[in-house]
């Protein structure tokens, strides 16, 4: 479910989900993650009607 309003998010393109932000190292250092770009599954118009719809639906 959270991808799928990642999705609208992100203007239609897929990230792969991920749970790690950074990791520390013993000697201290930090080596940050960063999201995967998969591909795109929706036109970004698409995104910002259903997006649009989900706002209207919430102020009635």
């Amino acid at each position: 479910m959270a991808a799928a309003y990642g999705v609208l998010a992100n203007g239609g393109i897929y990230m792969q989900p991920y749970l790690v932000d950074s990791i520390t190292l013993p000697n201290g250092q930090v080596q940050k993650t960063e999201p995967v770009e998969m591909r795109r599954v929706v036109k970004s118009e698409t995104t910002k009607l259903v997006t649009d719809m989900m706002v209207e639906g919430a102020t009635i």
